[in-house]
């Protein structure tokens, strides 16, 4: 076994999808959309339900639902647009699909003893991001925005398409522009983008007249029950999303 083998990684069993692994530095995007890494065809899982990733330095990976319509559970947990600390062997089910989690190569010493602050201490903590946008737009950079609540300025270089930026705080739109457009109208050109670079800082600039719009609110009104996604009524069933 290689040294690099012997790093510390995270091995992902998913009932149906595979064996995928992850380590620091990485993420695994987990969905009903072909573009993710690990596909999960099921009507109750939303296009880009959840995502799993490890930042660098820390003790152990992390899952962030992405606001989706049916949320997420770990260990039992409800999660729905919030991060969730990993611990060892963690079990994560979405919709149909449940993954297993063992974290290898560390001491997970390191354990969240309460998930809320834990969160809101990386919130004020996170670093600056920067990127090239691929299919999916802008989409999954919001999404990570928001549910890590981070404040600060999104900067988008659009090539022959112009520059945009948004202003977010605890993970909110507050402030969209793009040209002489500015709030909703400038979030759909931003949304629709398909190619650029963005830069996030945590540099912000008030703004008189804020949207208040959480990224995961914009798509459900934009596309109704969360691009198409199946709502489950954990009482008994399943039934389409309002």
């Amino acid at each position: 076994m290689s040294r690099h083998d012997d790093g510390p990684r995270a091995v992902i069993e998913a009932a149906g999808a595979g064996r995928f692994e992850l380590r620091p530095g990485g993420s695994l995007r987990i969905g009903r959309h072909h573009e993710n890494d690990i596909v999960v065809k099921d009507a109750v899982v939303s296009r880009f339900h959840a995502t799993l990733r490890w930042e660098p330095g820390a003790e152990r990976p992390m899952l962030y639902d992405n606001g989706s319509q049916n949320g997420t559970q770990v260990d039992g947990r409800d999660v729905i647009g919030r991060a969730e600390p990993l611990s060892p062997g963690a079990r994560v089910v979405i919709g149909s699909c449940r993954l297993t989690v063992e974290v290898l190569g560390t001491s997970a010493a390191a354990l969240i003893e309460d998930a809320p602050e834990a969160v809101a201490l990386f919130t004020e903590q996170g670093p600056a991001l920067r990127g090239s946008l691929e299919g999916g737009g802008l989409r999954q950079v919001l999404l990570r925005l928001e549910v890590e609540a981070r404040s600060g300025t999104l900067e988008v270089d659009l090539g022959a398409a112009g520059s945009a930026r948004l202003t977010l705080a605890a993970g909110q739109v507050m402030d969209a522009r793009h040209g002489e457009a500015r709030g909703l109208a400038a979030l759909d050109a931003v949304y629709a983008a398909l190619r650029g670079e963005y830069r996030f800082t945590r540099d912000m600039e008030p703004c008189d007249e804020p949207l208040n719009l959480r990224f995961s609110d914009y798509l459900r009104r934009k596309h109704g029950s969360y691009l198409g996604t199946t709502r489950w009524d954990r009482r008994g069933g399943q039934e389409r999303g309002r």
